[in-house]
């Protein structure tokens, strides 16, 4: 019992950290037009340099569309993206770390592609 309590407490820190690191601009290491801003108000809006900007909301949350994973239970921090108001994405932010002054972020997709981006 001890166990699940202090891995539910970790998940949870780790959600109330990530909920505050994520805000910002961040640029993505693959394609540097592409720039995502996520807002402390819950606003997402991606941009693709020399194009349109295109807004989203969003939340980190522990759960999405689904609970179970292989029959187990997820215990990943997802961030949902909604579209059109009620259409919604989730992908899973592996991490969020930081080494001397250069902060990273990591998001598998939901269509299982790793994206790395780097906080400006």
């Amino acid at each position: 019992m001890i166990l699940i309590f202090r891995q539910g407490f970790s998940q949870q820190t780790t959600l109330q950290s990530f909920k505050a690191e994520i805000v910002g601009v961040w640029q993505s290491d693959e394609d540097a037009k592409y720039i995502i801003e996520f807002t402390d108000n819950g606003n997402r809006i991606d941009k693709y340099l020399g194009y349109s900007d295109t807004e989203y909301t969003y939340e980190l949350t522990t759960g999405c569309d689904f609970e179970v994973v292989d029959g187990e239970d997820v215990k990943d921090i997802f961030l949902k993206t909604y579209e059109n108001g009620s259409d919604s994405t989730c992908d899973i932010i592996n991490n969020i770390s930081t080494n001397n002054t250069l902060t990273t972020l990591s998001i598998t997709g939901s269509n299982g592609k790793l994206y790395l981006f780097t906080k400006q």
